[in-house]
């Protein structure tokens, strides 16, 4: 029987078809929640055909079913153009354990590959694989299992993450990795690490303490950086779904396989960690440098808001999601939502009511998002993932989630003090109507250029000096303050908009360091530098060339003398509007009436980042000449809240001088309201702000 299934193995997958071609059964919906999984056969050599049974189980998260102890895997499938091409080896699936009723399914040679590194010499194992155990071409299924795959996942006794066969000196980079891991402990929350203690107990103290110390470069030259680096950049790890998949596993059990190769979670994670915040000598990989340094910064993402995948009480916002994710791939672009709706906090993916749902077409899933997030929270902060994109056949305020985007402004503000979407109501025919307050029209406009992500600090220096507004070291600034210290916040997007208090966070940068730095670099003809890791020069520097050169950006002055950074597209003429229930200034772009509409319609062009526009200055008016926000590492929330410093009382606090004025609470009571959150435009007008009813098309 075997040599049989072998021969006909060998002639390829067959076509869709023909009777030897697996048929799936359907699965009963509703209440039973079935699902299936895969038996994997023994076999005696490497080579032996895949043989597999699909049985089919209802599923009881709740454990009240009896399931089988399963493993799921985490794997990549391919790329979308490629897909079909790649279904080129094929697992054979019988009804039963006399193998007298068989089928063929055609599988990708990467879970192939998966399946015969996993199968076991002398007995079966049962697996939860996607791409078999759900019938991809039935979109009611898929839908319907989709929407349960967490607590597959959740529900695994152990999820096992493939990463391809051996190579590249993937033996040599696990081992690196695990033995790095296995030096330290980390607190994800303060993004720290101490030495690990000595194992077992009473064992003698490792005297290698160079490990976990954040200012001894580490140890490892050309060899090790390459292995490393050749692992790193496996397709594994820039996919969509394994950041669902490994986040929602037991922590303890996940593991990572390349190959025969393995390494658990933990010490792979707490690696990472180590190799993302300790200096090393990258200059060994060349013109891998740069985007190996890239690449650590997205596969540290794996873990989860301050804490590793699996704790699922620090899960983030779906906005921030996608702020994190964004140049992850995935087969299908509707997934870029429905890959992230498990990692959403309950409360948030119940409210918003998003399920996924094959039968939509991605722009229309897009559109869902945020007109439901509008409707649910008054959030429009989906709006600055948005770049006009003129050949789209969709309205301007949907994103597209499809594409990596050209840049994005980190979110260091918040340009409504809170204040919601509540009036934000989809109209029809593409129309979204919001209300909003002009800041600013465009005067001039220049896209930053001269700099590319890899440029050196006198290329930086140079783009400085030729960006700066006249008369920039000695003008007043019209939104505060002086000219110089806008210009070092629109420059290094904020990276030292307000100190960090105490010292529970490293803080590389305050608001007198970077002017000085920049007043520096600005006067002196060849300025010199401070070249030592973690210097103010050059995190001043490399924040500079990040957030401008690798973001497709223009330096935009508004008609009244603001300045900030703003997409590429900006032309003189665009508006710059702050836009209730959305954290950050949009630029837009005057469109034609809608047809049945009075109000202006506008373009959205895109997100930017203005002083003296960030923190509710529309609405409420300037901050106080003795008052700037800061940064607060807040112990129970295990990260940085934005507080406002008082320099005549010396405290930092979450009340705002110009609430109290206007008799507003900004406290947030025992069901998460306040009163700044629940004023409407109405309210607003009564303090003075200019708000209009505007309509996105």
């Amino acid at each position: 029987m075997l040599s049989k299934l072998t021969k006909l193995l060998n002639r390829g997958p067959t076509d869709k078809n023909s009777p030897l071609r697996y048929k799936y059964k359907s699965l009963s919906r509703g209440s039973k929640r079935e699902f299936r999984l895969l038996v994997l056969s023994p076999a005696a050599t490497h080579h032996d055909p895949l043989v597999t049974q699909l049985v089919t189980l209802q599923f009881e998260p709740d454990g009240r079913g009896q399931l089988p102890e399963y493993e799921a895997l985490s794997y990549t499938w391919g790329d979308t153009a490629t897909l079909d091409a790649d279904l080129s080896e094929s697992i054979i699936v019988v009804d039963d354990d006399s193998r007298r009723d068989w089928a063929i399914l055609p599988v990708t040679r990467n879970l192939a590959a998966a399946l015969q590194h996993l199968r076991r010499p002398n007995e079966s194992r049962v697996i939860w694989a996607d791409a078999v155990c759900i019938n991809q071409a039935d979109k009611r299924e898929k839908s319907d299992q989709v929407r349960r795959m967490a607590d597959i996942y959740r529900s695994a006794a152990r999820v096992v993450v493939w990463l391809g066969p051996g190579a590249d000196n993937s033996t040599y980079a696990l081992a690196l990795l695990d033995y790095l891991g296995s030096k330290i402990e980390v607190d994800w929350g303060r993004e720290t690490m101490r030495l690990s203690p000595a194992e077992p107990p009473g064992e003698p103290i490792d005297l290698e303490t160079h490990w976990a110390d954040i200012n001894e470069t580490l140890p490892y030259k050309s060899k090790e950086l390459h292995a490393i680096c050749s692992l790193l950049f496996r397709p594994w790890f820039e996919r969509l779904w394994i950041r669902q998949e490994i986040a929602l596993a037991k922590p303890e059990a996940a593991i990572f396989m390349c190959g025969q190769d393995s390494i658990c979670w933990s010490n792979f994670s707490k690696s990472i960690f180590c190799l993302k915040i300790k200096p090393k000598e990258v200059h060994f990989l060349g013109d891998k440098a740069m985007p190996f340094t890239y690449r650590l910064d997205l596969v540290f993402n794996l873990r989860r808001g301050g804490k590793p995948p699996g704790e699922a009480d620090n899960f983030e916002m779906l906005s921030i999601l996608l702020d994190q994710t964004q140049n992850c791939k995935c087969t299908d672009s509707r997934d870029k939502i429905f890959a992230l709706l498990s990692l959403l906090p309950k409360r948030e993916r119940l409210a918003a009511g998003i399920e996924p749902d094959y039968t939509k077409t991605a722009a229309q899933v897009y559109q869902d998002v945020v007109v439901k997030y509008a409707r649910a929270f008054g959030s429009l902060d989906f709006l600055p993932h948005c770049e006009l994109d003129t050949t789209r056949q969709a309205p301007t305020w949907v994103p597209d989630w499809s594409k990596p985007r050209k840049g994005y402004l980190r979110k260091e503000g918040n340009a409504t003090n809170n204040v919601l979407a509540h009036e934000a109501k989809y109209v029809g025919k593409g129309i979204l109507r919001v209300c909003a307050i002009r800041a600013g029209v465009v005067a001039k406009s220049k896209v930053i250029e001269g700099m590319s992500l890899s440029s050196e600090p006198t290329d930086v220096i140079a783009a400085l000096k030729r960006y700066a507004p006249p008369d920039v070291l000695n003008a007043p600034y019209v939104g505060g303050g002086t000219l110089l210290h806008a210009y070092s916040r629109v420059m290094s997007m904020d990276t030292a908009g307000g100190d960090v208090l105490e010292d529970k966070m490293p803080a590389n940068l305050t608001r007198e360091s970077c002017t000085r730095t920049l007043k520096r670099l600005l006067q002196d003809e060849e300025p010199s530098i401070d070249v030592a890791q973690g210097s103010v020069d050059i995190t001043f520097l490399r924040a500079v060339r990040y957030w401008t050169a690798g973001a497709s950006r223009s330096l935009v002055t508004t008609k009244t003398g603001h300045i900030g950074l703003a997409p590429a597209a900006a032309m003189p003429g665009d508006e710059i509007w702050v836009v209730l229930g959305c954290t950050v200034p949009l630029l837009l772009r005057s469109a034609p009436p809608a047809k049945g509409h009075p109000q202006s319609s506008y373009q959205v062009v895109g997100e930017t980042s203005v002083p003296g526009m960030m923190f509710g200055e529309e609405l409420f008016g300037p901050i106080p000449d003795h008052c700037w926000p800061v940064k607060y590492y807040e112990e129970s929330w295990g990260g940085l809240i934005i507080l406002l410093f008082n320099a005549e009382t010396n405290t930092a606090t979450d009340k705002d001088p110009r609430l109290e004025k206007l008799g507003l609470n900004a406290q947030v009571d025992a069901v998460g309201k306040n009163t700044v959150s629940e004023l409407r435009a109405a309210d607003l007008r009564k303090f003075g702000a200019q708000v209009e009813a505007i309509n996105l098309v």
